[in-house]
């Protein structure tokens, strides 16, 4: 791929910046199709396939506008992401209580908190301007009311697999948030 790649940029005449862009973002959407790829396998496994699936797609549009943790390894932030995603999994297939008992709709509450207080995070990798931190808290603002609401009414009408999976996502991006608040925090001190 990379050499079909190089020969278009080549004929082209495009610089050799525009190439190590081009790599760089095919490496990254063939990174992200494999993450992808491997957490539905382990959602077909866990017997969760469709929850696994809105989960991730939910996640990663949340992910977008509120930002988190970035490990500095790339081998790092995988494993990072595999635990997340296990959690999950453990988590959607093991509970099988029905709604949300108050526990649970207080942890996603102060998931909700967390967001509207924190978010969006920025770090090092990715520094946010003013207007950029104003954009995204609004759109996570919004994500965030519309996936609460959204799990509600799953829960009203009997989904509650779902209702839990979309817990599931403000919990984790709520969870991503605070990691990278308080490494942020730690970083500044020392």
């Amino acid at each position: 791929m990379e050499d079909i790649l190089k020969k278009i940029i080549i004929k082209r005449g495009y610089s050799s910046e525009e190439y190590d862009i081009s790599m760089y973002g095919l490496r990254k959407i063939g990174l992200f199709s494999a993450n992808f790829l491997f957490f539905l396998l382990l959602g077909v496994l866990f017997g969760c396939f469709v929850e696994m699936f809105v989960f991730l797609v939910l996640y990663a549009l949340l992910r977008i506008y509120a930002g988190g943790f970035h490990m500095s390894r790339l081998w790092k932030c995988e494993i990072l992401s595999v635990l997340t995603v296990v959690v999950v999994i453990i988590g959607i297939c093991y509970i099988h209580e029905g709604r949300f008992n108050r526990i649970e709709m207080t942890i996603i509450f102060l998931s909700l908190v967390v967001h509207y207080l924190l978010a969006p995070q920025d770090n090092p990798r990715k520094r946010l301007y003013s207007k950029e931190k104003k954009k995204y808290r609004i759109c996570t603002w919004i994500i965030t009311s519309v996936y609460y609401i959204f799990s509600i009414v799953c829960g009203s009408i009997g989904w509650f697999d779902l209702q839990h999976t979309v817990g599931f996502v403000l919990i984790a991006s709520a969870v991503s948030i605070m990691e990278n608040y308080i490494y942020e925090r730690i970083s500044a001190e020392g």
